[in-house]
């Protein structure tokens, strides 16, 4: 299947289980970890974007912040991640946003950097 394609239905998929009437974090973050980690946490060293999220998110995750940040939405425990609104829209953000855009930009740059005119 189209990576483009999977991602989407991944992300409608917990934007489907953020509107539910009562929202289960523990099946959001399952869908999470089984569909959309693994790119959140893929090697993107030496992407120019990538590393400067990386170094501002150092101590929060670093490499790994976009997960990071998701599982705080998740726990609900920290300062700023308690109020049920404000989870659910982080959770949105982080997978539909951050995590988009940064598939987008790192396909774009592999593409540019590459003399594989596939990536292009």
């Amino acid at each position: 299947m189209n990576l483009a394609l999977k991602v989407s239905q991944d992300v409608k998929a917990i934007k489907d289980l953020l509107s539910a009437a009562s929202v289960v974090y523990a099946d959001i973050k399952a869908k999470y970890d089984t569909d959309l980690k693994s790119l959140a946490e893929m090697t993107r060293t030496g992407e120019p974007v990538w590393d400067k999220f990386v170094a501002h998110y150092v101590t929060k995750g670093g490499a790994t912040f976009i997960t990071e940040y998701f599982n705080m939405a998740i726990m609900g425990t920290e300062a700023g991640f308690t109020d049920p609104r404000s989870r659910i829209e982080m959770i949105e953000k982080t997978v539909q946003d951050m995590l988009g855009m940064h598939l987008v930009l790192s396909h774009l740059w592999r593409g540019q950097a590459s003399a594989d005119k596939g990536l292009w």
